[in-house]
């Protein structure tokens, strides 16, 4: 490939393309960090409050659900409100989601506390997939698939890390899960930095102008059946 092709394929429509990206990038991983360490800490809740495995299971259970809603919300509205409110929308639900979680201390409130403090935490995942993806589609333009590449190698490694941290912090120095939990606020208040005062460019579909009903057709009631 010649360095004129290469320069075309890296065209971005923005100057803070790249930046953009890897703020993203640390946004999805500080949502693997968090779901891998959530995950390895259940052994913990059920010893701690005495949950059985049907109510664990329901907590795991909003972690994933939760992502759902997060996800098809935002990519309903996100053409809308714009990449930068939704960033800010699952930010705060990081945060909360931390203190919601934190909140559990005894069997009797334990179960709402952890299960609400997973499914905020989920929603704010899956409201980062849905700014993340068309962002980086729409600020690469002629070189999607790479950069999309790079975005979502992000949630692998934030899997990787948070679980071989949860397992020398658990297993290794018996840390309070606790604060084993709080170590994804490290990255979160990363990705909060990475994307602070940048200028977020309008998606494609807000920038051309379609409407709802048109960008809804590809869909179809089907579609919709089977997202619900």
């Amino acid at each position: 490939m010649s360095q004129s092709d290469s320069k075309h394929l890296d065209f971005s429509t923005v100057p803070n393309a790249h930046r953009l990206l890897w703020a993203g990038f640390m946004a999805i991983l500080a949502a693997g960090v968090g779901f891998a360490i959530r995950g390895g800490i259940f052994d913990n809740w059920g010893k701690e409050f005495g949950f059985n495995a049907t109510q664990l299971g329901s907590i795991g259970g909003a972690g994933l659900s939760g992502f759902c809603f997060g996800i098809i919300i935002g990519g309903v509205i996100v053409d809308k409100i714009g990449y930068g409110k939704l960033v800010a929308i699952a930010l705060l639900g990081h945060i909360l989601s931390a203190f919601v979680t934190f909140a559990a201390s005894t069997p009797e409130n334990a179960y709402n506390y952890l299960f609400w403090g997973m499914f905020i935490f989920a929603y704010a995942n899956g409201t980062l997939e849905a700014v993340a993806n068309p962002l980086v589609a729409t600020v690469f333009p002629n070189n999607r698939t790479h950069y999309l590449n790079i975005l979502h190698a992000s949630w692998p490694a934030g899997l990787i890390i948070g679980s071989f941290a949860g397992w020398v912090l658990d297993d290794k120095f018996q840390w309070d899960w606790k604060l084993q939990l709080a170590l994804y606020l490290i990255p979160t208040v990363l990705y909060a930095v990475m994307f602070l005062g940048q200028k977020f460019p309008k998606s494609q579909a807000a920038a051309s102008g379609a409407s709802f009903v048109e960008m809804y057709k590809p869909v179809g009631i089907l579609g919709s059946l089977v997202a619900c």
